[in-house]
């Protein structure tokens, strides 16, 4: 293979570098209020992502878990939009508008966004 042919067909170069993978602590996810079919949460986060060793905060979050986990294929992260909708607020008063065959085969999960009222400053 001729040398200017190689070169094209090389990957090509990224001005950015690949971030370090991190590992992650499971959640400790508990009913929401007891007899909830929803799950509360915290989960820590860097409060800027270009400092992962920085300052951080704690954002809450929700999840309603596969209705089938048979067929269970992932898990869908829904963001309200905003300005400051508290997406832990949002998605279980939504949670029914969500296609059957949605609800039936991803856990779905929401999160208060920084902006929002129980998010922390």
């Amino acid at each position: 293979m001729p040398e200017r042919l190689a070169r094209s067909a090389a990957a090509p170069r990224s001005r950015w570098a690949p971030t370090p993978a991190a590992s992650v602590a499971p959640l400790d996810w508990s009913q929401c209020v007891p007899g909830s079919e929803f799950d509360c949460a915290t989960v820590k986060v860097p409060l800027d992502y270009s400092k992962p060793g920085g300052r951080t905060i704690e954002l809450a979050v929700v999840r309603r878990t596969a209705t089938d986990p048979r067929r269970r294929i992932g898990t869908l992260f829904f963001n309200p939009g905003g300005p400051g909708g508290p997406g832990t607020v949002q998605m279980p008063q939504n949670y029914e508008k969500f296609p059957r065959e949605v609800r039936e085969r991803f856990d779905i999960v929401s999160w208060d966004p920084a902006a929002s009222a129980t998010a922390p400053p």
